[in-house]
C-alpha cells in the first residue's frame, strides 16, 4: 500500500469507519484496504493483529499492545528515547459470513484511540 493521503481527506471522516459496516466485501484484501485507507485519512496506521485466512481477520492501531516484560530489571535496562506501542484499543474484525455467499463483514469493537493522530504518517513502520 502506498501512503499517500488523497483528495478524500476533505470528506468528513468521523463516520466513514461506521459506514463500513454496511458494506459487504468480496475479499479479506478489499475489508483491510477499506478499513486501512479510512484511517489512512484520519491519521492513524492499522495493522493485522490476529487472523485465521478464510475465517476472520482482527485489525488494531499499530500503536496498540505492550511491549513484553524482561527478566533485566527496568533500572538495569539501556532506556529507549521513545516508545510506540501505548496499549491502544482501537480494534476492528472482518468476519467472513457463509450466510451472505462468503462475503466478509467488518464488526466494530472499539473505535476509541488514546492517542492523537499522526501529522507525518513516515513515522509509522507500515508506511515506510
Amino acid at each position: 500500500m502506498v501512503c499517500d493521503i488523497g483528495s478524500e481527506a476533505s470528506i468528513d471522516e468521523s463516520d466513514k469507519m461506521l459506514s463500513l459496516t454496511n458494506k459487504n466485501f468480496q475479499s479479506r484484501e478489499d475489508l483491510i484496504e477499506a478499513a486501512r485507507k479510512i484511517a489512512f485519512v484520519q491519521g492513524y496506521a492499522l495493522v493485522i493483529r490476529r487472523s485465521k485466512s478464510e475465517i476472520y481477520v482482527v485489525l488494531g492501531c499499530d500503536r496498540g499492545g505492550n511491549y513484553k516484560s524482561r527478566k533485566v530489571p527496568l533500572e538495569e535496562r539501556k532506556k529507549k528515547s521513545a516508545s510506540r506501542l501505548i496499549n491502544c484499543p482501537f480494534e476492528i474484525w472482518g468476519k467472513k459470513k457463509r450466510k451472505l455467499q462468503g462475503f466478509w463483514k467488518l464488526e466494530i469493537k472499539s473505535l476509541l484511540h488514546n492517542h492523537e493522530p499522526s501529522t507525518d504518517m513516515s513515522g509509522h513502520p507500515y508506511c515506510r
